[in-house]
């Protein structure tokens, strides 16, 4: 069952969300810092501004009991009804050798499973995880100022392209997550950043309910 506030989830709206950066500032941040914050920021906001004509109220890292508090909730009729978490990597942390290489997909795992017991009757839950790829090796005077610069430059190193470096990303998370509960996945450009050209790629995940059906890892029950 599908939630009456989000019937689908808008894909547009994580489109709608890199759109509203300066140009190249997307690139500055994921190169420096980690943009789950800056980029749920703007997600919310685009979803506030998309449901804001059916009395809908989008909340920003919104306090649910027993659960901690989610990244985005959308809320109608003093009701949650949807909440989205956010999380962002390197493309080059899915292309690590084991077991570092699904950490992030037990990261959404664990996310997940904090709603297990919250009291959210009528609410849908999806994860949104981008991945940050930069199109050329790092220069090494670089290094003070890129946050994971050394990882980065090693899978360029060991896969030699981004198509590459891309391709196993994709392949590595679909490995280890439930690929029904994939309900899109793609690219936009995050500008150009001390000289180098930034995509992030971004994968959607979802719905899932509680109090069951809380899993996203391949061989868990849906």
């Amino acid at each position: 069952m599908q939630s009456p506030v989000m019937p689908a989830f808008p894909l547009g709206l994580i489109e709608d969300a890199s759109r509203a950066f300066k140009p190249s500032e997307l690139a500055y941040l994921a190169l420096t810092s980690k943009i789950e914050r800056p980029f749920m920021d703007r997600f919310a906001f685009a979803a506030q501004a998309a449901l804001q004509g059916d009395g809908s109220l989008v909340a920003r890292e919104f306090a649910v009991p027993g659960a901690g508090r989610a990244d985005v909730a959308i809320l109608k009729n003093n009701q949650v009804r949807c909440i989205v978490e956010g999380k962002a990597m390197t493309a080059a942390d899915c292309t690590r050798a084991e077991p570092r290489r699904r950490e992030y997909a037990d990261h959404l795992q664990r996310d997940l499973a904090r709603y297990a017991s919250a009291p959210l009757p009528a609410a849908d839950i999806y994860c949104v995880l981008l991945g940050i790829h930069p199109l050329a090796l790092l220069p090494s005077e670089l290094r003070p100022v890129v946050k994971y610069h050394g990882l980065l430059n090693g899978a360029f190193r060991r896969l030699q392209t981004p198509d590459r470096i891309r391709a196993e990303a994709d392949t590595s998370l679909r490995g280890y997550l439930r690929v029904d509960a994939v309900i899109g996945s793609g690219a936009f450009e995050g500008g150009v950043a001390f000289g180098i050209p930034v995509e992030v790629l971004w994968w959607c995940f979802g719905p899932f309910r509680t109090p069951a059906g809380l899993s996203i890892l391949r061989g868990h029950a849906p």
